[in-house]
């Protein structure tokens, strides 16, 4: 209804009696909603009324509904009689159906009454209830209609049988499921059955057809664990009785393992390897099937497999081939051990295949005679020197290796024997094995590379193993030598890091390198927080030459600092040179008294490293470029700065001649500067600008560097202040006057 606006002044409208009328501000009347309150209801046997709510949304006017009661319906499963109207209930009918709602009443209680007969008290029975013919201002709600069951006593429990699987059985199938049969029955029927698997959720079993609800057959399929396994089936009754039973028994999901044999060379399946099945315990496989053809060069055979077993297979080559290697696919995750032609694992409790590989023997990696092999490990883990090793060692060509491991500080001997592209076979206390027992962890080795994995977290690192093909009979090339037998060369290391200058050295270390002509390299020098360093080396057919120096910790007397990398060896148009990003860790002081960098840098910092080929026979004068001294001005310049220096010192009052110093002022003692032209290195020591100095003067020490864009000196100092709480490294350059 909608009122219009007329002409007509408010109080010339006559007055119209509207009874139960509702008005929105819209205009628009909106009808009252008039519902049960539940979809269900229960009484008992002897209850002789049941009240039923009737619930309605607005309830602002009168409104009105019919409530009808109707017998049934019959119900099969669980058992539910019809109830049946001047029997077991008093019908509605006429004025006692009709509900009427005065305006403001929300909602409504009816009573229905029950007769209990009592031959009909063993018997569940159901009936409807049913919202019907609702008045003009009113509509049927979300519940119109409802079921009221009349439940019979009863106490007495449902039964429950399961026949398979029996009862402590050991079920072994080649199949992930196992079928659960058996009965459930009550004399009043079952309202629903339940199962559980392992103390899972349980979930609803189906009931098959029945005849008797004393006996009603389910069956229903599980997915159990190897192992034992308990099921729980529960029934319930209409009345809520239940009945639960326990079934347990032992599962064997039994598995198909596959062996592909490949050789891209071999067509025939007489020309595979053999292969022996073995396990532990025994009586666990069954024998293998017959050879398959899987493509050109594959065949593959299958063998059924308790999950668990212990299984060994061991592969003989035929005639004119040799065994390459073992490989697996998920489920399995890793063999228990990969021996040569021999492995060994667990049977997964999945279908599992496994690749073994052989070739002709002269397509073999193994040499034809021995070798020198050489791997530096490295990790993808930043700041972890635990996890850097260094492999050497030589292979024969029937795969003994020979060599020794540096791990951690510490250095361990290894053999093994390894296999044309599996891994390495290692014998411990008499037992074979494929990881070593190494400092910290397990060393694993195959002709592409090694592995070390930390025993305590699984980190790891790895290498490619490469070749140092240099020898007497195949040399250096003669462009990387100075003579014949030798090539001398000079290099700087220039600490980088993102920490706080002070925190680390800011002066250049220094090292000379012999290389000679068979590849074999000898590094001795000084890093620049005064650390000696004298390690030895090999070039590879890459020319790189590893680096792996085990460093004193500070204050302490174990080696877990440690100098890492690889120098990479260049010839270019103007002379042989030297390039390298090395890395330095240096982990904290273990003694109060050390001063110097007593935090460290155990994550390490960068040591941008580049070397030339020295020449000895030149003078110093000569190596740093310099012009020739006149005018009573100096020709060279010695420049300090760092190393808590309050200012940079500049010294240019002298001369190089040739590779002898020369002072403008002789009595000058503010400085002094020798040269060792055969090795390139120098030294000296200066008078220092800070207020506390110590008695005796700080020294400095450094390395000459030839050619024409390195051409130089570069090294460093120490603070030797007095009492000083945080004692520094500074920058020494040497070279022409400004």
């Amino acid at each position: 209804m909608r009122i219009h606006s007329n002409a007509l002044p408010y109080a010339d409208y006559p007055t119209l009696p509207v009874p139960n009328a509702s008005f929105l501000l819209s205009g628009t009347c909106k009808l009252s909603s008039i519902s049960l309150d539940a979809a269900a209801y229960e009484a008992a046997a002897t209850d002789k009324q049941r009240v039923v709510t009737l619930t309605r949304s607005p309830a602002d006017v009168a409104a009105t509904v019919r409530l009808d009661t109707n017998d049934g319906p019959a119900q099969g499963l669980p058992l539910f009689t019809p109830a049946l109207a001047g029997v077991d209930y008093t019908d509605l009918t006429g004025a006692t159906s009709l509900v009427s709602f005065a305006a403001g009443e929300a909602q409504k209680t009816v009573t229905l009454l029950l007769r209990a007969p009592t031959s009909r008290a063993g018997l569940n029975r159901q009936m409807t209830l049913t919202l019907s013919e609702p008045g003009a201002s009113a509509e049927l709600g979300s519940i119109s209609t409802a079921t009221l069951r009349i439940m019979a006593a009863d106490s007495t429990k449902p039964t429950v049988a399961i026949t398979t699987p029996a009862a402590a059985g050991k079920v072994r199938v080649a199949a992930d499921e196992v079928t659960v049969t058996g009965k459930v029955g009550d004399a009043k029927g079952i309202s629903r059955v339940e199962m559980s698997l392992n103390g899972s959720e349980p979930v609803p079993v189906t009931l098959g057809s029945w005849t008797t609800p004393t006996a009603i057959p389910f069956s229903f399929a599980i997915t159990p664990v190897n192992g034992p396994n308990e099921l729980i089936v529960t029934a319930w009754d209409p009345r809520g009785n239940s009945t639960s039973l326990k079934r347990s028994f032992t599962f064997l999901r039994l598995r198909t393992l596959a062996v592909r044999v490949y050789d891209s060379y071999t067509q025939e399946p007489s020309a595979f390897m053999t292969l022996k099945l073995a396990t532990t315990p025994s009586g666990l496989a069954q024998p293998w099937q017959p050879a398959t053809t899987v493509e050109p060069g594959m065949i593959e055979r299958k063998a059924v497999i308790a999950p668990g077993a212990q299984v060994t297979l061991t592969a003989n080559a035929p005639k004119g081939h040799v065994f390459s290697n073992w490989d697996y696919f998920a489920p399995l995750s890793e063999f228990d051990s990969r021996l040569g032609n021999q492995v060994t694992f667990t049977m997964p409790d999945a279908d599992t295949t496994l690749l073994a590989i052989q070739m002709l023997r002269e397509q073999s990696f193994l040499p034809t005679t021995t070798v020198s092999l050489h791997c530096l490990l490295d990790s993808s883990f930043p700041g972890t020197p635990a996890l850097k090793g260094y492999l050497t060692g030589t292979l024969s060509p029937t795969g003994t290796f020979s060599g020794k491991f540096q791990v951690q500080g510490k250095s361990q001997p290894v053999t093994a024997v390894c296999y044309d592209n599996g891994p390495a076979v290692f014998t411990v206390a008499g037992k074979k094995t494929d990881a070593l027992p190494v400092p910290g962890g397990k060393l694993r080795l195959d002709p592409g590379g090694a592995t070390y994995t930390r025993d305590d977290d699984g980190s790891y690192s790895s290498g490619f193993t490469q070749l140092a093909p240099f020898t007497t009979a195949n040399k250096v090339p003669a462009a990387w030598l100075n003579s014949a037998t030798q090539g001398f060369y000079t290099l700087r290391l220039d600490p980088q890091s993102e920490l706080t200058p002070s925190a680390y050295p800011r002066g250049y270390g220094y090292a000379t390198a012999k290389l000679t002509s068979t590849g074999q390299i000898s590094i001795t020098g000084a890093l620049p927080d005064g650390t000696t360093i004298t390690c030895s080396s090999v070039l590879l057919d890459d020319g790189t030459a590893p680096v792996y120096q085990p460093l004193l910790t500070p204050g302490g007397t174990t080696k877990d600092g440690l100098l890492f990398g690889r120098l990479q060896f260049t010839q270019n148009a103007e002379t042989p040179h030297i390039t390298a990003s090395l890395k330095w860790f240096r982990p904290a002081a273990v003694s109060p008294k050390v001063l110097l960098y007593a935090a460290g840098w155990p994550a390490g910092i960068t040591l941008d490293t580049n070397g030339t080929l020295y020449d000895s026979k030149l003078a110093v004068e000569s190596m740093l470029g310099l012009t020739a001294p006149g005018n009573g001005l100096g020709n060279a310049s010695l420049r300090l700065s760092g190393g808590n220096l309050v200012s940079g010192i500049t010294k240019e009052n002298f001369s190089i001649v040739k590779s002898a110093v020369v002072k403008i002022a002789p009595a000058d003692g503010s400085f002094t500067l020798t040269f060792t032209p055969a090795t390139g290195l120098f030294s000296g020591t200066f008078t220092l600008d800070w207020s506390n100095p110590s008695s005796a003067k700080p020294a400095f020490k450094g390395v000459i560097l030839q050619g024409t864009a390195l051409r130089g000196g570069y090294g460093f100092f120490l603070n030797n202040a007095k009492n000083e709480p945080a004692p520094e490294s500074g920058v020494v350059l040497l070279g022409g006057t400004l």
